[in-house]
């Protein structure tokens, strides 16, 4: 036998001499301790200070003092930044007074929980929020819950009047499209953010075919399948070329 057959002939049988794969035992393998481990040498506190910028913010995870986009921890921010994600608002409320705010009169309410979403991680708290096609209100509803001050506009009366029932914000009824004139006049120089729904073109109008749709059963329950008769209101726009046009120049 060579050398070379020798040196092989060994390396087989070293190998043979591992055994098959199997998950290893719990200690084959033990950090030294002289080395540290990854592991806190203490029970973190709420508030307790995390490294150089970490502060501990109990089960809500670690929030880094560098960040100057939102309040959230790493945990949270994770959580958003999810390509997509299913979200199921509660049932509108089917009361008809003003103190139970009448959420099933408008024909496109447009979700609180959801809109809180995008507030919490595109702000932070006491920052300027605006909705420049408000509705009965649900935005300024949602800065309310997160400590931000909301500014609304809303070209319907209707809705104005619903909206200003909900909440203490800025409910201003005027037509958007003198966006820049309002916010001169209520010495607002700076928005640090901006979410609306905007109308949805006059689809609202169209028919849904003939199901049983929630548009026709509003119908038969007298309830509102339109956003308005205002003529200046974007959802009575027949054109839609002229709708974009008229959408694109809110700024």
């Amino acid at each position: 036998m060579t050398s070379e057959d020798s040196k092989k002939d060994n390396t087989k049988k070293e190998r043979q001499s591992w055994g098959g794969l199997k998950p290893a035992g719990k200690d084959d393998y033990q950090i030294d301790n002289k080395w540290g481990g990854l592991k806190p040498q203490k029970k973190l506190k709420e508030g307790d200070k995390v490294g150089k910028y970490g502060i501990h913010m109990g089960s809500r995870g670690v929030y880094d003092t560098r960040n100057e986009l939102n309040d959230l921890t790493g945990r949270e921010w994770a959580i958003f930044t999810k390509s997509w994600f299913m979200h199921n608002p509660p049932p509108r409320s089917k009361k008809t007074t003003f103190k139970n705010q009448r959420e099933i009169l408008h024909p496109a309410k447009f979700p609180e929980t959801m809109i809180s979403e995008f507030i919490y991680f595109f702000t932070k708290k006491g920052d300027i929020i605006l909705d420049p096609f408000l509705g009965t209100g649900s935005t300024l509803v949602a800065c309310d819950q997160a400590g931000r001050k909301g500014i609304g506009i809303e070209i319907s009366e209707k809705w104005a009047n619903i909206a200003r029932k909900r909440t203490k914000q800025i409910v201003i009824q005027e037509d958007a499209r003198n966006l820049a004139q309002i916010l001169k006049e209520y010495d607002v120089d700076e928005i640090d953010f901006c979410i609306t729904s905007p109308p949805y073109w006059d689809m609202l109008k169209k028919s849904r075919g003939h199901v049983k749709s929630a548009h026709k059963q509003r119908e038969e329950n007298g309830l509102d399948i339109i956003y308005s008769k205002n003529d200046k209101d974007l959802g009575n726009i027949s054109d839609y070329n002229e709708f974009l046009e008229e959408l694109k120049d809110i700024s």
